[in-house]
Protein backbone atom coordinates (compact mmCIF):
# COMPACT_ATOMS: atom_id res chain seq x y z
CA UNK A 1 0.00 0.00 0.00
CA UNK A 2 2.81 2.40 0.89
CA UNK A 3 4.51 1.66 -2.45
CA UNK A 4 1.32 2.59 -4.30
CA UNK A 5 1.02 5.89 -2.43
CA UNK A 6 4.67 6.76 -3.09
CA UNK A 7 4.27 5.88 -6.78
CA UNK A 8 1.13 8.02 -7.11
CA UNK A 9 2.79 11.01 -5.39
CA UNK A 10 5.88 10.71 -7.62
CA UNK A 11 3.76 10.35 -10.76
CA UNK A 12 1.70 13.45 -9.89
CA UNK A 13 4.91 15.37 -9.20
CA UNK A 14 6.41 14.43 -12.56
CA UNK A 15 3.23 15.23 -14.48
CA UNK A 16 2.64 18.53 -12.73
CA UNK A 17 6.26 19.67 -13.33
CA UNK A 18 5.80 19.49 -17.10
CA UNK A 19 5.34 23.15 -17.90
CA UNK A 20 5.28 22.80 -21.69
CA UNK A 21 1.99 23.73 -23.26
CA UNK A 22 -0.21 21.31 -25.15
CA UNK A 23 0.51 23.28 -28.31
CA UNK A 24 4.26 22.91 -27.81
CA UNK A 25 3.92 19.17 -27.27
CA UNK A 26 1.91 18.84 -30.48
CA UNK A 27 4.32 21.09 -32.41
CA UNK A 28 7.18 18.81 -31.33
CA UNK A 29 5.65 16.08 -33.49
CA UNK A 30 6.32 17.94 -36.75
CA UNK A 31 9.26 16.63 -38.68
CA UNK A 32 11.13 13.39 -39.27
CA UNK A 33 11.24 10.62 -36.65
CA UNK A 34 12.84 7.20 -36.45
CA UNK A 35 11.63 4.41 -34.20
CA UNK A 36 14.06 3.66 -31.37
CA UNK A 37 12.16 1.34 -29.06
CA UNK A 38 8.93 -0.63 -28.65
CA UNK A 39 7.76 -1.84 -25.24
CA UNK A 40 4.91 -4.37 -25.40
CA UNK A 41 2.13 -4.64 -22.88
CA UNK A 42 3.67 -8.01 -21.90
CA UNK A 43 6.87 -6.25 -20.78
CA UNK A 44 9.05 -7.17 -23.76
CA UNK A 45 11.30 -4.50 -25.24
CA UNK A 46 12.71 -4.28 -28.76
CA UNK A 47 15.32 -1.63 -29.49
CA UNK A 48 16.10 -0.40 -33.00
CA UNK A 49 19.54 0.87 -33.96
CA UNK A 50 18.71 1.41 -37.63
CA UNK A 51 15.60 1.74 -39.73
CA UNK A 52 15.42 2.22 -43.48
CA UNK A 53 12.17 4.17 -43.17
CA UNK A 54 11.39 7.32 -41.24
CA UNK A 55 8.02 8.70 -40.15
CA UNK A 56 7.27 12.25 -41.28
CA UNK A 57 4.63 14.12 -39.24
CA UNK A 58 2.99 17.35 -40.32
CA UNK A 59 0.31 18.75 -38.00
CA UNK A 60 -1.28 22.21 -38.16
CA UNK A 61 -4.33 23.31 -36.17
CA UNK A 62 -4.71 19.79 -34.74
CA UNK A 63 -4.99 18.15 -38.17
CA UNK A 64 -2.36 16.63 -40.36
CA UNK A 65 -0.76 13.42 -41.53
CA UNK A 66 2.01 10.89 -41.08
CA UNK A 67 3.92 9.40 -44.02
CA UNK A 68 6.64 6.79 -44.31
CA UNK A 69 9.68 8.10 -46.15
CA UNK A 70 13.01 6.55 -47.06
CA UNK A 71 15.98 8.84 -46.50
CA UNK A 72 18.77 8.87 -49.06
CA UNK A 73 22.42 9.66 -48.40
CA UNK A 74 22.18 12.96 -50.29
CA UNK A 75 19.59 14.29 -47.81
CA UNK A 76 16.53 13.77 -50.00
CA UNK A 77 13.69 11.34 -49.36
CA UNK A 78 11.78 8.74 -51.34
CA UNK A 79 8.16 9.39 -50.40
CA UNK A 80 5.44 6.75 -50.59
CA UNK A 81 1.87 7.47 -51.69
CA UNK A 82 0.52 6.06 -48.42
CA UNK A 83 -0.69 8.63 -45.92
CA UNK A 84 -2.23 8.34 -42.46
CA UNK A 85 -4.52 11.27 -41.72
CA UNK A 86 -4.36 12.55 -38.14
CA UNK A 87 -6.78 14.48 -35.96
CA UNK A 88 -5.37 15.57 -32.58
CA UNK A 89 -7.74 15.91 -29.63
CA UNK A 90 -7.07 16.86 -26.02
CA UNK A 91 -9.28 14.61 -23.90
CA UNK A 92 -9.19 14.11 -20.13
CA UNK A 93 -5.75 15.77 -19.87
CA UNK A 94 -4.37 13.47 -22.59
CA UNK A 95 -3.25 14.29 -26.11
CA UNK A 96 -4.78 11.68 -28.41
CA UNK A 97 -3.99 11.19 -32.08
CA UNK A 98 -6.75 9.65 -34.17
CA UNK A 99 -5.35 8.09 -37.33
CA UNK A 100 -7.33 7.10 -40.40
CA UNK A 101 -6.54 5.51 -43.74
CA UNK A 102 -8.80 4.09 -46.41
CA UNK A 103 -8.51 0.72 -44.69
CA UNK A 104 -8.37 1.39 -40.93
CA UNK A 105 -8.76 3.75 -37.98
CA UNK A 106 -6.89 3.75 -34.66
CA UNK A 107 -5.84 5.91 -31.75
CA UNK A 108 -2.54 6.62 -30.00
CA UNK A 109 -1.94 8.70 -26.88
CA UNK A 110 1.07 11.00 -26.76
CA UNK A 111 2.73 10.23 -23.43
CA UNK A 112 6.04 12.08 -23.91
CA UNK A 113 6.91 14.93 -26.23
CA UNK A 114 10.30 16.58 -26.25
CA UNK A 115 12.25 18.28 -29.01
CA UNK A 116 14.20 15.10 -29.84
CA UNK A 117 12.09 12.29 -28.40
CA UNK A 118 8.41 11.33 -28.52
CA UNK A 119 6.54 8.36 -27.08
CA UNK A 120 3.08 7.05 -27.95
CA UNK A 121 0.87 4.50 -26.20
CA UNK A 122 -1.44 2.56 -28.53
CA UNK A 123 -4.83 1.00 -27.80
CA UNK A 124 -3.19 -2.35 -27.01
CA UNK A 125 -0.88 -0.95 -24.32
CA UNK A 126 2.28 -0.95 -26.45
CA UNK A 127 4.66 2.03 -26.13
CA UNK A 128 6.49 3.35 -29.20
CA UNK A 129 9.47 5.65 -28.66
CA UNK A 130 10.89 7.72 -31.52
CA UNK A 131 13.97 9.89 -31.83
CA UNK A 132 14.22 12.86 -34.14
CA UNK A 133 15.87 11.82 -37.39
CA UNK A 134 18.88 13.98 -38.19
CA UNK A 135 20.18 12.10 -41.19
CA UNK A 136 22.69 9.43 -41.95
CA UNK A 137 25.67 11.65 -42.75
CA UNK A 138 25.09 15.00 -41.07
CA UNK A 139 23.10 16.61 -38.31
CA UNK A 140 21.00 19.04 -40.34
CA UNK A 141 19.33 17.40 -43.32
CA UNK A 142 16.67 15.77 -41.14
CA UNK A 143 15.14 19.22 -40.80
CA UNK A 144 14.68 19.82 -44.54
CA UNK A 145 11.24 20.06 -46.01
CA UNK A 146 9.90 17.13 -47.98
Amino acid sequence: MLKKIVFIVLWISVVSCDTRSVEEKIDNLNGYWTISKVETNEGKTKEYSFSSTVDYFEITNNKGFRKKVQPKLDGTYVVTDDVENIVVKVENDSINLYYSTEMDQWKETLIASEANKITFLNEYGNKYTYERFTGYLNETHGEKEQ
